[in-house]
């Protein structure tokens, strides 16, 4: 796939990318890529941020910092409530047993306890808090702090750890909790998909992860009686989208979603760009130039400040370079300036 195509769309511009540097300017509102509520992370000098990623096949989302001043780590997640209960401590329970279940068998942990706690705010978080004297043979005074929240369709998680413990440090793992922000209630937007989307695929290099949020992105616009603002969204979603399943050679996905994207937009060329390069990933040489040709027939329709890519330096064509008759129609799309940069 054309996987460094760079899509120039004011509407949908890339946010986030502070998380490659470790820094943010701006807040990160942390959402699952399906259900309700949001985390939002707002930047501190003090914390970096280590990554962002998806846990349990694409359901978790997890944002992960670190004070390496005060020997501190810090992780906030969001989950679906399946725990048949809609309160804190369902979560809590969900998480915490289990972890302490696969310490207990190679790890050393004391003063283990559940409790509750009040934030500056007024929300009360389900906590439960121990310190890890051994792992292994490896000695360490590692105590760990958990603070859950939770309703009838999310859990919202924040972690505190610190190394070197001393029982002083407590305020400062609790002054965590207080700034543990988050909406149950929030109903994430197509921006909101998007963005993180951007910085999963681009700042952190993770398509696979990054095509869950791309595909709730897309499914958010509508079908039917689209704007031009909409259209626009579906083919910046829609392109992102095939990249991420082709980059991660799910190629089955990647077709369909190309050939769904001609039937509903029949005059975008990047749609049949798509479905090309599919069809090249998979050895298919014939399709593959028929659509090449189909794409750049319609290369006219392509977005403002967006240009139809240079085959001959795609590499899901470049797989196809020893079939001469097919390299040759390729490098017929590039300009001459392009072909003696070759």
């Amino acid at each position: 796939m054309v996987g460094l195509r760079v899509v120039r769309i004011l509407i949908l511009s890339l946010a986030g990318a502070g998380v490659a540097t470790g820094q943010s300017s701006q807040p990160i509102s942390l959402v699952q890529p399906a259900g309700t509520g949001r985390v939002v992370y707002r930047s501190d000098p003090a914390w970096k941020i280590r990554g962002l990623g998806l846990l349990d096949e694409g359901t978790r989302p997890v944002l992960e910092l670190a004070n390496q001043e005060q020997k501190m780590s810090l992780s906030y997640l969001m989950f679906v409530n399946d725990t048949g209960k809609h309160d804190s401590e369902s979560c809590r329970k969900a998480v915490v047993g289990p972890i302490l279940t696969r310490l207990g068998e190679i790890a050393a942990v004391k003063n283990s306890r559940a409790g509750t706690y009040t934030t500056k705010s007024g929300k009360v978080l389900a906590t439960h808090s121990y310190l890890l004297s051994g792992y292994g043979e490896m000695k360490m005074e590692q105590q760990n702090l958990f603070g859950f929240f939770g309703d009838a369709s999310t859990c919202f998680e924040v972690h505190v750890s610190k190394v070197s413990y001393e029982p002083g440090d407590q305020a400062m793992m609790e002054a965590e909790l207080d700034r543990f922000a988050f909406d149950a209630g929030y109903q994430p937007t197509t921006m909101d998909y998007f963005q993180q989307a951007e910085i999963l695929f681009r700042a952190l290099q993770k398509p696979g992860a990054a095509a869950f949020y791309y595909r709730a992105a897309l499914d958010s616009v509508p079908v039917e009686g689209m704007d031009a603002r909409q259209v626009m969204q579906r083919r910046v979603l829609t392109d992102q989208l095939v990249m991420s399943y082709g980059m991660t050679e799910q190629f089955k996905k990647s077709r369909e979603l190309a050939t769904q994207a001609i039937q509903l937009d029949p005059e975008y060329p990047l749609n049949y760009y798509n479905l090309a390069c599919a069809d090249a990933e998979q050895g298919h040489a014939a399709d593959a130039r028929a659509h090449l040709q189909q794409a750049f027939d319609r290369k006219a329709n392509v977005l403002p400040g967006e240009k139809m890519p240079d085959p001959a330096r795609d590499s899901s064509f470049q797989k196809l370079k020893k079939d001469a008759a097919f390299w040759t129609f390729v490098q017929g799309f590039s300009t001459p300036m392009e072909l003696r940069k070759r």
